[in-house]
């Protein structure tokens, strides 16, 4: 839910500054391939160095689409860096992509997509096909459309086909994930001046979509009567059920010009073929998952980044943070060890070993606190330990980077903190 409020904040106070981006992987050796074997343990995992690979043929973005093929990393679309200066300066979209393969350590261009450029387009890999969806196309400063068609693209035809029309509103932002044999579409952003459901844009309706029948089917609408205006949705997909947590708002006056906020959770859970949602017990009241990262780890969903901050509030930042582990099998929740990186992490990817979460910008300080960019950890949620990885080399990583596992490796797609030039980065068991 981070990107959410990033989106919105697009439309309110415009866009960010950017470093110019390149390409990331962490090895134990320089300019080499992936390595074949995966790593055993977190231990392994995090005794490796970082080392360089070729940055690619792709300008400097940002909010980019990236998929794992399963045998290469996928970029496509985003946002111009010069979209990223705080000007009433010319901006625009990107719809070009490239493909990198990490055994011949080299980069394919992808043909022409027949999608106008986009940026924050939700993305799932299928097992053969890549779908693309949604998303915004930026013009100029302040002129942005949310975009609700899409594409797929087969990286060994080489070749794009465009998607039947959606139910869906347009928006961007949109949460994407792979049942095994239809793709699930949830929630969104949308301006707020088109949005269906809430005045800050947020959306929390979706849609599958079978690729083998190419047929779109609306999930039935979520139990949500009378909890107010919805602040978003996350989402897991566990192997067999769709995981969910939306959080909505409700204002009361009180007298002058005071108001009174309240938030609610609903948790809900859908599987394929049923008509109706099946709710969950309401999380405990220091369990927040407005702007959560939700990330489906070991049989239990971990939620990362979480906030009691809702709606338009401006709320002062903690110094400790802590994810919040949801076990279905008991309904039972537990708390993560409190670091900084659980406040607001940058990169959230599930691996073999534990989930990965790495900084880009944040720098974070304070009494038993230190965050800086390219620090990171490995949280295995079965033991409840957090593992520091090796922090990325000082004046690299800048913000909007990209990340992937696959299988046995990590690569991340990002930005030089200076701006100055692109790198590339290896990680594997020594």
């Amino acid at each position: 839910m981070r990107v959410f409020v990033k989106s919105l904040a697009r439309y309110v106070l415009g866009l960010s500054a950017l470093a110019f981006l390149g390409l990331v992987l962490l090895s134990c050796t320089a300019n080499i391939p992936a390595a074949t074997v995966g790593p055993s343990s977190a231990s392994a995992l995090v005794a490796a160095k970082w080392s360089t690979i070729p940055a690619g043929p792709l300008s400097a973005r940002a909010d980019q689409s990236t998929l794992w093929t399963g045998s290469d990393l996928l970029i496509w679309g985003g946002q111009s860096v010069s979209t990223q200066v705080v000007c009433p300066c010319a901006t625009h979209s990107l719809n070009d992509g490239s493909l990198y393969d990490p055994k011949s350590n080299t980069w394919t261009t992808m043909a022409p997509s027949p999608l106008s450029a986009r940026e924050d387009a939700a993305s799932v890999w299928t097992g053969h096909l890549a779908l693309f969806w949604g998303g915004q196309s930026v013009s100029t400063y302040y002129s942005s459309s949310a975009l609700s068609n899409g594409a797929s693209y087969n990286p060994s035809t080489n070749r794009w086909e465009l998607l039947p029309k959606s139910p869906l509103s347009p928006r961007l932002a949109v949460t994407a994930l792979w049942t095994g044999k239809v793709a699930i579409f949830l929630g969104g952003q949308a301006p707020p001046v088109v949005s269906s459901q809430s005045p800050y844009g947020y959306e929390i309706d979706g849609a599958t979509y079978d690729p083998a029948t190419r047929i779109w089917a609306r999930l039935p609408p979520l139990p949500a009567k009378g909890l107010g205006t919805p602040n978003g949705i996350t989402a897991a997909w566990n192997g067999h059920e769709l995981i969910t947590w939306s959080n909505f708002q409700t204002t009361t006056p009180t007298g002058g010009n005071g108001v009174q906020y309240r938030n609610s959770e609903l948790g809900a859970v859908w599987a394929p073929g049923q008509k109706s949602w099946r709710r969950l017990p309401s999380p405990p009241a220091d369990v927040f998952t407005i702007n959560a990262i939700s990330t489906w780890q070991t049989g239990r969903d971990v939620l990362t980044g979480g906030t009691s901050c809702f709606g338009l509030m401006s709320c002062p930042a903690s110094i400790t943070g802590a994810a919040q582990i949801f076990n279905p099998a008991n309904n039972t929740w537990k708390s993560s060890p409190s670091a900084p990186i659980f406040i607001r992490p940058d990169l959230v990817v599930p691996t073999a070993v534990g989930l990965v979460l790495i900084n880009e910008n944040s720098e974070i300080g304070g009494t038993g606190a230190s965050l800086n960019p390219g620090d990171g950890v490995v949280f295995d949620p079965t033991t409840n330990k957090v593992t520091a990885l090796p922090p990325v080399p000082a004046g690299t990583i800048g913000p909007s980077s990209s990340m992937v596992w696959t299988g046995h490796s990590l690569l991340m797609w990002g930005a030089t903190g200076n701006s100055s030039k692109t790198f590339a980065l290896q990680l594997a068991e020594k």
